[in-house]
């Protein structure tokens, strides 16, 4: 699938006034899907341009875009600006291009990130190439996955509905499987082999899954109200300042990957909490 046909879909979905459309649209594209392109479709759709624990690394913002707009359209960076004021939207101004070949595909695009980032590559030259090979509408779609700013009112509930419809499969096993694993990609390749292969699916070793998060209430009176009964007990503990992390161990050979709260991989970011664990783990099997 080009990656430009996947791009005037999103624009229908955007224009659709009800989440039972957009549902709709988006179970026809995963049913309709090749499989070699489902798990980059799914993560497209969620404004994943890269799996998420690697999106710290992707470093493609607006500055980038802009210059290579500019190279590309001829536009100076002075009225580009000027056009980002008048219509709000970068991903607009990127679509003003329309010098691209249009042979970019779907999976293709999801390798070349990942290639980006595995070889270091310069990202500067990663953008002029997509840019390149695919149309104004996928130049389009390529920005605003790449700012986070995808605009179509798709999250996760209507990805969950979406993928359900297309394979017939329990909504509740999709988004399961996702909080235990943060790949929409995986949740939709297993969703399509059916609910059973949703529910073997789960943990897997270096791939960080949700992080439990607590809600933030203002008023105490919503946790312990004051009208209850004195002789019941409560347990709370103190919040320390400091650092959510999940760390994966593998015994043999011996490897250790830390994953923050937003699911980054920051192992490289503390060499001394890797090297104690490094020292000090005496345990069995894989983590």
């Amino acid at each position: 699938m080009r990656f430009s046909e996947l791009a005037k879909i999103y624009d229908r979905v955007g224009r659709a006034e009800k989440d039972a459309e957009r549902v709709g649209l988006l179970a026809e594209v995963f049913k309709g899907a090749e499989e070699i392109d489902l798990p980059a479709i799914a993560h497209f759709t969620l404004g994943q341009l890269v799996p998420p624990e690697l999106s710290d690394r992707l470093a493609i913002g607006p500055a980038t875009i802009k210059e290579q707009v500019s190279i590309l359209t001829g536009m100076n960076l002075t009225e580009i600006e000027a056009e980002i004021r008048a219509t709000g939207d970068l991903s607009e101004v990127a679509e003003s291009y329309e010098g691209g070949k249009d042979s970019l595909e779907v999976n293709e695009l999801w390798n070349l990130l990942l290639d980006a980032i595995n070889k270091e590559k310069p990202r500067a030259r990663v953008v002029k190439e997509i840019f390149e090979k695919t149309n104004p509408a996928g130049a389009k779609y390529f920005t605003r996955m790449a700012l986070n700013q995808m605009r179509i009112n798709v999250g996760l509930g209507s990805m969950t509905r979406a993928l359900a419809r297309a394979f017939e499969v329990s909504p509740a096993s999709i988004e399961h499987l996702y909080v235990m694993t943060n790949d929409i990609g995986l949740a939709a390749r297993q969703a399509k082999k059916g609910e059973r292969a949703l529910k073997d699916s789960g943990l897997t070793l270096f791939r960080p899954y949700q992080f439990m998060n607590a809600d933030k209430i203002e008023n105490p009176e919503e946790i312990i109200p004051s009208s209850t009964n004195t002789k019941k007990q409560w347990i709370f503990e103190t919040k320390y300042d400091g650092a959510r992390l999940q760390i994966h161990i593998r015994k043999e050979p011996f490897a250790v990957k830390l994953y923050s709260r937003r699911l980054n991989d920051d192992t490289a970011a503390m060499p001394d909490i890797v090297a104690a664990i490094r020292e000090s783990w005496q345990g069995g099997g894989n983590y």
